[in-house]
């Protein structure tokens, strides 16, 4: 399931995950198109957010 697919089912907009990991809607676009990875600090709180585990969560990123 594609990151996009997991903020969905988790209810979130671009928008609303980013101020959970207080980050701009751009970020979580980016990280969401492949541009560029999260970085590593903000895994748990995305993690928490999405309502799925870090192991869950690194298993998606890692997804070619």
């Amino acid at each position: 399931m594609s990151l996009k697919a997991l903020r969905r089912q988790a209810g979130l907009t671009q928008k609303e995950l980013g101020r959970k990991l207080n980050v701009s809607h751009s970020a979580v676009s980016n990280w969401e198109r492949g541009l560029c990875p999260p970085l590593r600090k903000y895994h748990r709180l995305m993690a928490i957010a999405l309502n799925i585990s870090e192991e869950e969560l690194r298993r998606e990123l890692d997804r070619p």
